[in-house]
């Protein structure tokens, strides 16, 4: 399993001991030293999974400014991901935003595959503004191949204009993270169109829920004159139903967000095999 990591402002460290580093949730030792590996008097914000390179070479992170209280428009407002070398201290660009502003596009929450010198990271919609901001139902999760730096691979089509595409979303992701076998996506799901008849109605039905993605096919999305659609590597759905008031007693849910994945490959059912 990837080490787990915390998010760090500032300065980017890791502990380290002997030739590995090692997880911050491992008890220090004698033998074990804080390693100052960044610098520069920015941010540099690890997500909280998925951090390290397959070869354990490297850690990837964005360089969201925080507010005093954190909110989503710190990655809106952010435009680069980054990867800095655990040894030697080499900062990468791996990718940059054109056109950022203060509303958008931006980029952030960045994560290693397992085995593939590929990040993927959640990304404002390319058409974001003053009056249509980058937001929780406004982003989409996007591959960044370190084979070609600098180039957006929009992996979940989005789609918010009738008749919507089966494989496509409706709204925006985030929380973006690698099955063990890295063949899966899984992520944390609000829904534009139930954001909208909230605002409207006031009924709460803006719920968050869990999506998957895979290589099923790519999904080629409605173009809409907004720019509010973007086409997708691969297929899209949703995984968890999710209601406004569960029934007490039931196994009803409100709210499902956060990891996606149970161990490195599933859980034992009751008969012996593998889910």
């Amino acid at each position: 399993m990837k080490q787990k990591t915390i998010p760090i402002l500032l300065a980017l460290a890791i502990t380290v001991s002997g030739s590995r580093c090692s997880s911050v949730n491992t008890k220090i030792s004698q033998e074990t030293k804080v390693v100052q590996l960044t610098f520069e008097p920015r941010s540099h914000s690890l997500d909280n999974n998925d951090n390290f390179s397959p070869d354990d070479q490297w850690l990837v992170y964005d360089t969201r400014t925080p507010l005093p209280v954190p909110s989503v428009t710190e990655i809106g407002a952010n435009s680069n991901i980054e990867k800095v070398n655990v040894k030697t201290g080499e900062i990468v660009v791996l990718y940059e935003t054109e056109n950022q502003t203060e509303y958008g596009p931006g980029v952030g929450a960045a994560s290693y595959h397992p085995t593939e010198n590929k990040v993927v990271c959640m990304h404002g919609l390319l058409n974001c503004n003053a009056e249509r901001p980058y937001w929780f139902w406004r982003r989409t999760g996007v591959l960044v191949d370190e084979s070609q730096p600098g180039k957006p691979i929009f992996l979940d089509a989005r789609d918010v204009t009738p008749p919507f595409t089966p494989g496509a979303l409706r709204g925006g992701t985030h929380r973006h993270e690698w099955s063990a076998d890295g063949k899966w996506l899984g992520f944390t799901y609000n829904d534009a169109i139930m954001a909208a008849i909230e605002e409207q109605t006031g009924q709460r039905v803006n719920l968050r829920t869990i999506g998957v993605s895979t290589a099923l096919r790519p999904v080629k999305a409605d173009q809409d004159s907004e720019s509010e659609n973007n086409d997708g590597i691969w297929f899209s759905a949703l995984v968890v139903k999710v209601v406004p008031n569960p029934k007490p007693g039931s196994d009803e849910i409100s709210r499902a967000f956060s990891d996606a994945w149970v161990g490195t490959k599933g859980y034992r059912k009751p008969d012996g095999s593998w889910q």
